[in-house]
Formats: structure tokens, C-alpha cells, sequence
């Protein structure tokens, strides 16, 4: 059983007593209970939530042998964020491209998981 799943159960249990609490500091000490557990499932599911690293590249390199003197070719990755979540990733993103002209070789901002990026 996992960490959140016990969690889960104790606040399940702590949310029975609360409902038949037959005295206002059972009430009250059950309360507190159940929020503490909510608070740790909370917890639990931020530090253990996907982050994305945000990062600018072009997506063309030079070449003048080429049609419109570019190639197929991704450059180098510039970090812009790390560690965030998902909506702010798209957040940074969506400022980053509206803000910046992408030129001639196309450089985007966009973002990955962060276990990609180590």
C-alpha cells in the first residue's frame, strides 16, 4: 500500500469518527484530523507531481545549399525555467513565442517532461 493510499484510509476513518462524534471535542479533534490528513495527501501530490524544464531552440539550421538557405536541424536547447508545472510551462511558453520573433531559422520556446532534460 502506497504512502497516499494510507493516508486515504486513515482520512476515510478520521471522517466516520468526525460524523458520529458525539461530543463537541471529539468533533473538534476528529476535524483537526481530518484536516492534517488532507493536508498531507496535498502535499504528497505536489512533491510528487510532473515538472517540465522550459527551453528555446531553433528548429532550422543555415545552410545555403538548401532550399531558402535552411536545413532541417534543432539547435541547442536554452533553458528558460526549470522544475514548474505543466500550465505555468505552457504560460512561459506562450509569453516566450508571443514576444519574440522566431527569425529565419524558426527558434520556439517550448517545454518537456523534466526527467527529459536532466
Amino acid at each position: 500500500m502506497t504512502t497516499k493510499q494510507q493516508l486515504q484510509q486513515q482520512l476515510t476513518y478520521a471522517q466516520e469518527q468526525l460524523m458520529i462524534a458525539d461530543s463537541m471535542e471529539a468533533q473538534v479533534r476528529w476535524g483537526i484530523r481530518c484536516d492534517q490528513l488532507e493536508a498531507g495527501i496535498e502535499d504528497l501530490d505536489f512533491t510528487t507531481a510532473q515538472t517540465f524544464n522550459v527551453f528555446h531552440r531553433t528548429w532550422w539550421k543555415k545552410n545555403p545549399d538548401w532550399p531558402d538557405g535552411r536545413e532541417p536541424g534543432m539547435g541547442r536547447k536554452t533553458y528558460l525555467a526549470h522544475r514548474v508545472t505543466e500550465e505555468e510551462a505552457r504560460a512561459i511558453c506562450e509569453e516566450w513565442n508571443a514576444t519574440h520573433d522566431p527569425g529565419h531559422l524558426s527558434r520556439m520556446a517550448e517545454y518537456e517532461n523534466q526527467e527529459a532534460g536532466q
